[in-house]
Parts: C-alpha cells; sequence; structure tokens
C-alpha cells in the first residue's frame, strides 16, 4: 500500500521485491517524510530499494525535522530505480551509495522544477558513489549544488537542461569511471570543474551532444577545469598515465563560439 506521512526517531526505509512497482505517497505533495523526531544536528533517512524490474515512487516530500537537518542517504541494489516525483526542501545534503555488487539509479521527476525553490535534490552536498542519478524532467537539482562523483558513478541529464555550481570528480574506488552525461541536454556551469583520479585503468568523462553545438555551458564567465595527473595509492603523481578527465561534449557558452577538447 502507498505510505503517507513519517516521523521517526531512527528512520531506515527498506523496499524489497523483484517487481514491486508501488509509491510512497499517492500523488506528488502528499505526505511528509523526516526522520531524527526533534534531535538537532544532521539527521540521516537511510533508503534501501531492492527491486529489478519495478519502479518504487517516492510522491511525499522529504523534509527536515523542524529542529535539525535531514540527509537523504540512498543504497540500490539490483540496479533498482526509485523516482523523486515530490519537491523535497530537506538541507543536510544528499548521498548515494552504490558499490561493485549493487548499485541503481535515482531518478528525478518533481513537476515545475526551476533548479530553486522547486527541487528534487535541494541545496547541500551530493555525493555519488558508484551509483547514478537521471534527470527525468529539467532543472531537478538545486542549482547551488557541485556534485561530487566518485568511481563508478554517473550524473545522467537524460536530454534535459541542468545548471550547477560546478562539478567534482574523483575517479578512485572502482573499476568503471565516474561519468556525467548529458544527450540532447544542456549542463550550465556556474563554477568549476576539478578532477582527481586513482584508477590508471579509467577516466572520467563529460559527453553529449547537447543542443545549439553546446552541452557544457560556461555561462559567460571563465571557469578553470583543475585535472591532476593519477595518483596512486597517494604516491607522487605519475604524469605518464592517461588524462584524469577527458571532455567530448562541445564546450561553449552563451556569450562566446562553441568548442571541444580533451583535458590532459
Amino acid at each position: 500500500p502507498d505510505i503517507v506521512g513519517m516521523v521517526a526517531a531512527s528512520a531506515a526505509l527498506v523496499i524489497s521485491g523483484a517487481t514491486f512497482a508501488n509509491s510512497i505517497g499517492p500523488a506528488p505533495g502528499n505526505g511528509q517524510i523526516t526522520t531524527g523526531g526533534a534531535a538537532a544536528g544532521v539527521n540521516p533517512l537511510y533508503l534501501f530499494v531492492n527491486t529489478t524490474t519495478g519502479l518504487t515512487t517516492v510522491n511525499s516530500s522529504i523534509v527536515d525535522n523542524g529542529t535539525g537537518q535531514t540527509r537523504l542517504v540512498y543504497t540500490p541494489f539490483n540496479a533498482s530505480v526509485t523516482s523523486l516525483n515530490g519537491a523535497n526542501t530537506y538541507s543536510g545534503g544528499t548521498q548515494l551509495n552504490g558499490g561493485v555488487s549493487h548499485t541503481g539509479t535515482l531518478a528525478l521527476n518533481v513537476a515545475g522544477a526551476d533548479g530553486a525553490t522547486t527541487v528534487a535534490i535541494p541545496a547541500g552536498d551530493l555525493v555519488l558513489n558508484a551509483a547514478a542519478v537521471r534527470l527525468d524532467a529539467s532543472s531537478q537539482i538545486h542549482n547551488s549544488v557541485t556534485p561530487t562523483l566518485n568511481g563508478g558513478s554517473t550524473l545522467n541529464l537524460n536530454n534535459f537542461n541542468q545548471t550547477l555550481a560546478g562539478l567534482t570528480f574523483d575517479n578512485s574506488g572502482h573499476a568503471t569511471a565516474a561519468s556525467v552525461v548529458t544527450g540532447t541536454g544542456v549542463l550550465t556551469l556556474n563554477g568549476n570543474i576539478n578532477a582527481t583520479s586513482g584508477n590508471a585503468g579509467s577516466i572520467s568523462t563529460i559527453s553529449g551532444a547537447g543542443t545549439g553545438g553546446i552541452a557544457v555551458d560556461l555561462n559567460g564567465s571563465t571557469r578553470t577545469i583543475n585535472a591532476g595527473a593519477v595518483t596512486i595509492n597517494g604516491n607522487t603523481p605519475l604524469a605518464s598515465l592517461p588524462p584524469t578527465l577527458s571532455i567530448s561534449a562541445p564546450v561553449g557558452s552563451s556569450s562566446n563560439n562553441a568548442a571541444t577538447g580533451l583535458i590532459k
């Protein structure tokens, strides 16, 4: 059955079933989910989803508890997909925890999202650990967010547009590199890109065709791309190894000509 409204002193939602296809909240905006009781500080809301063909939809809004901050910690298994359809206001940040043997996707599909007051992922840190975030509509992430993509993670614009404060890649801890995929969508950056790597066998990437010749829009300003050399086990950077970041998506600006490049 649908679940509407939840307040727990120690909150963990566990959803399991190969073909589970149901919702938390019957419609977007129905009910609220929070954690920590009345505790101050940052209180994690753990969401574990283990499905194979079913879609878990979260229509209820995830909010702070009135005293402390809620932090969404999503752990998917068996390529599970969970869709955030309710506008959220929690302020403790967002973390996705996949791994070598388990992963999945957090889909974002809030109607009327604007990257500011109405979003699926509010302001705060966004950390992806071997899991994926997928946009199913534009402007789902607060524009002030700078996502951190660790090894095995993907930020998939899925042909939609998104503005972010910057990007951070840390290609470590997984055989598959971190990646950003735009499709025909445009990623607008209001800040810089930082890339590090401890993996000599893979390269973090930004790819996609974009629209109008631009997939990564620098928004009319100068941006810095800091791509350090690959470092193994904290040792001296190895400049002879492959590059840390490859950008095959066309890069440009609303006031400059588009260009493509490979960062080495």
